[in-house]
């Protein structure tokens, strides 16, 4: 699987939204859509936030 495909599982997985992702991290929805669609490098600390995200479990409303 792509880097794009993981991360799209690990936000769905998580039960956020692109825009909720986003906010998260501090970048755009647009931003999260091109990481998902490997049409944007991801950077490699984004990268680490989303992996940690997934490894704490953290959910909708956190």
């Amino acid at each position: 699987m792509s880097l794009g495909g993981n991360l799209f599982n690990a936000r769905k997985e998580s039960g956020l939204s692109q825009e909720e992702t986003a906010g998260k991290l501090g970048v755009s929805r647009q931003t999260i859509s091109k990481w998902e669609l490997n049409a944007l490098l991801v950077l490699k600390d984004m990268l680490a936030a989303v992996w940690r995200r997934r490894k704490t479990g953290a959910r909708r409303g956190d």
